[in-house]
């Protein structure tokens, strides 16, 4: 059995800003910096070892990813960068306010902002990566489709690095919406938790098949 420690970038300027970030970046905010050393503490109190540590190419994913393995004592750890981690990509509405870019999804699915409340988050997180492609007219959103299978073929990616130095545990430093659309994808009825900036979600693979151990980790 192999397992992934998957951690979301510490918490960045347009994070604060309440701003829409896929492939567009900013810089970690003093709190982004400290959540990625807390996690590089916690990582290293769990004595655990990492024979792959793979990172989104984004700036803030490689901010926290140096922090972080600095804090956890493994500032030698080679970093595999990976564009197929990035954040999915919102295309106009990138750096546009949240409340714009959801106003536009909800309006678009024939939904009243005003009075707009969602059951599940797994519903919104879904309504939102089904339609942004939709919307954009940049021609640089990604569809849910093509997130999903990039997602999926770095995650496999993952587990041919570890075949190939016989490793049994990977870090991955990424985003927000990578980990719960992960998350959505293997657990197919469970509603979909909060995933906070500077914490982990941890999967195990076994046969083939990938399941979700724990979600939204600050201590191991």
């Amino acid at each position: 059995m192999q397992e992934i420690y998957i951690v979301r970038h510490g918490q960045t300027f347009l994070n604060e800003l309440n701003r829409t970030q896929g492939w567009v970046d900013s810089p970690l905010t003093e709190k982004g910096k400290e959540q990625a050393r807390r996690m590089g503490q916690a990582l290293k109190g769990s004595n655990a070892h990492f024979s792959v540590v793979v990172a989104s190419d984004r700036g803030r994913v490689l901010e926290t990813v140096g922090l972080l393995l600095e804090e956890a004592g493994l500032s030698d750890s080679p970093i595999e960068q990976n564009p197929d981690w990035r954040e999915m990509c919102f295309g106009e509405y990138e750096g546009c306010s949240n409340e714009d870019t959801i106003a536009a999804i909800l309006h678009y699915n024939g939904y009243e902002t005003e009075t707009c409340t969602f059951q599940s988050r797994r519903k919104f997180r879904e309504l939102i990566t089904d339609t942004m492609s939709k919307i954009d007219k940049s021609g640089w959103a990604e569809s849910r489709e093509q997130f999903e299978a990039r997602l999926l073929a770095a995650l496999n990616q993952v587990i041919l690095s570890l075949e190939q130095c016989a490793g049994q545990r990977a870090l991955v430093v990424a985003h927000g919406v990578v980990m719960e659309t992960l998350f959505l994808l293997l657990e197919k009825t469970a509603d979909l938790p909060e995933i906070d900036n500077g914490r982990a979600m941890i999967l195990q693979h076994e046969n083939g098949v990938f399941t979700v151990k724990a979600v939204n980790v600050a201590a191991f």
